[in-house]
């Protein structure tokens, strides 16, 4: 019986190795600037559910005290009843405005308990939410824009992850046209054989190279053509999208600025001024309990507006931040 040890090394030709190699590193590449991307997006959406938070506890402190003022309304109303110095057309109304006072304290103890736990799943802190709390004050804007957009973006995580598998396609094809280059392999071999069965024990060497005849390789090369040329139009979009992106998120941060400014220098002044001038006006007799009334709820709704523009832009400036993240930025 003959015994044959051999043994067999390929070696690659057309660089295929160094393509395979390199596809591999800016699939790497591609991975950690995803990575990078999705903390970008989470940050933006802690941040989102924070001010959240925040909007909803002034949301709720608001309601409750305008609910505890009408609740101690409604006794001096019955003390007015009683003296004579009230309708009771005028108490029931009162009493409905009381009732619905209430009603918008408890939703907002709701709302408030809602946006607790959102913040607390982003976190992982479900077990705490009933204590989570925000301090401080509302967030000012205070990025500067003098950057261009278009260049911002071309440093966003997500663009240079596309960018990347644009080089990651473009070694793939580099190794699809390494294919067309025949491997050679080279072996040495040792032969033994006992006795009259065979000649004698022997060493040889062998050199073999595969004729690709009737194959180019013409269907791998094609398919990594067009998967590069997908990957570059998947980069020009994600710049595209990038650049529309930070533009946007700048145009909402100035709308919502202007809007706060609007709230907290004039409308928030003037309507405290006049429901002042409406409870004065009422106690001495010289307006109606529908001129109170009304005014009582134009304040309600331009402090619950404040509320909202002040959360409004503090969820633009998260927004932007975010837009503006790039990858020196992690």
């Amino acid at each position: 019986v003959d015994t044959v040890a051999r043994i067999a090394l390929p070696l690659e030709r057309g660089g295929k190795r160094t393509a395979r190699t390199k596809e591999a590193s800016a699939l790497v590449d591609a991975a950690q600037d995803d990575m990078l991307s999705a903390h970008r997006d989470m940050r933006e959406a802690v941040f989102g559910a924070y001010y959240d938070l925040k909007a909803a506890e002034e949301r709720r402190d608001i309601l409750q005290a305008i609910a505890r003022g009408y609740a101690e309304g409604m006794k001096m109303a019955n003390l007015q009843r009683h003296a004579g110095a009230l309708s009771d057309g005028d108490l029931a109304k009162q009493n409905v405005e009381a009732s619905r006072a209430g009603a918008d304290a408890m939703q907002a103890v709701t709302q408030w308990h809602a946006a607790q736990l959102a913040l607390a799943g982003l976190i992982g802190a479900e077990a705490q939410a009933g204590q989570l709390a925000t301090s401080g004050d509302w967030p000012v804007s205070d990025i500067s824009k003098d950057a261009a957009a278009d260049l911002i973006a071309l440093r966003r995580p997500d663009v240079l992850a596309a960018q990347a598998r644009v080089e990651a396609a473009r070694r793939a094809l580099d190794g699809a046209h390494a294919l067309r280059h025949p491997d050679v392999t080279v072996g040495v071999q040792y032969e033994r054989a006992d006795g009259d069965l065979g000649v004698g024990n022997s060493v040889g060497v062998g050199v073999s190279i595969p004729l690709p005849v009737r194959n180019r390789y013409n269907g791998e090369v094609d398919a990594a053509g067009v998967a590069l040329v997908q990957a570059e139009a998947e980069a020009r979009k994600a710049v595209a999208m990038a650049t529309a992106d930070i533009v946007i998120a700048r145009q909402a941060l100035d709308e919502a600025t202007q809007r706060r400014l609007q709230f907290d220098d004039e409308q928030l002044t003037a309507a405290r001024k006049a429901n002042d001038i409406a409870e004065f006006a009422y106690k001495n007799g010289a307006t109606s309990l529908i001129e109170l009334l009304d005014a009582r709820r134009s304040l309600r709704a331009i402090e619950l507006g404040a509320v909202d523009a002040r959360s409004d832009q503090a969820n633009a400036l998260a927004r932007l931040k975010a837009a503006e993240t790039t990858g020196d930025d992690q």
